[in-house]
């Protein structure tokens, strides 16, 4: 048989004001700052400079039909290498320090430097 006359107790409902309310109204009051000082809600202030559309133009119609003289492509393709070359020697040195680096933080290489080690020196240097 089912007994109807149980109580249940809820609990108390937390407060309106915690932690994450007053972040999240930081949040809201900052936006709103940054909103004010760009001139959102201000009389006399223009949030968009009508006076750019004919640079915009301007740009779409370069990006549209790019200037390909033999001058400008050997600029650009100096300027790809160069970018090329510092992303590969980014990527070897990174890959370098990381072997050296990942080599002095296991603990299997210092136990294979010092295997008896009565000073702990190669205990000291294993981060694990």
């Amino acid at each position: 048989m089912v007994n109807t006359q149980q109580t249940i107790t809820i609990p108390p409902r937390p407060s309106l004001w915690n932690p994450k309310t007053v972040w999240g109204l930081a949040v809201v009051a900052a936006l709103a700052l940054a909103a004010y000082q760009a001139g959102f809600g201000r009389p006399g202030v223009d949030l968009i400079n009508l006076g750019g559309w004919p640079q915009l133009r301007e740009f779409l119609a370069a990006a549209l039909h790019p200037d390909l003289s033999a001058e400008f492509v050997a600029l650009m393709g100096r300027a790809a290498l160069v970018t090329l070359a510092y992303a590969v020697l980014g990527t070897a040195l990174s890959v370098g320090l990381g072997l050296v680096g990942g080599l002095l933080s296991s603990a299997v290489w210092w136990q294979t430097v010092w295997p008896r080690d009565p000073w702990g020196l190669g205990r000291g240097l294993w981060l694990g």
